[in-house]
């Protein structure tokens, strides 16, 4: 991934992905690989070699690329469908009931 801090142990290319989480409360999680060395963190916040700061600069750096390429344009996050696309789906919806 592009503008994220290299890995810790070859300085080649990160892939991070975020897993879901067991409970609300629990913490943000991910599965951490180097795309040229193969370290892996299967789950956590950041390789074993590294800081806690470092690790949080990745995820920080991480969130900022996620916003970039996939932005909602919503604070909610919630994609809300257009009255024109709701009045076409009712009219197709009940377009049966016209002939009664």
């Amino acid at each position: 991934m592009q503008g994220i801090t290299p890995c810790p142990k070859c300085g080649g290319e990160v892939e991070m992905v975020k897993l879901n989480k067991k409970k609300k409360s629990d913490p943000d999680m991910f599965r951490i690989e180097c795309r040229k060395c193969h370290m892996l963190v299967v789950r956590g916040q950041g390789f074993p070699c590294e800081t806690l700061s470092d690790a949080q600069k990745r995820i920080e750096e991480y969130n900022v690329y996620m916003a970039n390429v996939f932005p909602t344009g919503r604070t909610s996050g919630r994609i809300v469908q257009s009255a024109k696309a709701r009045n076409r789906d009712n009219m197709s919806r009940y377009a049966h009931r016209a002939g009664e």
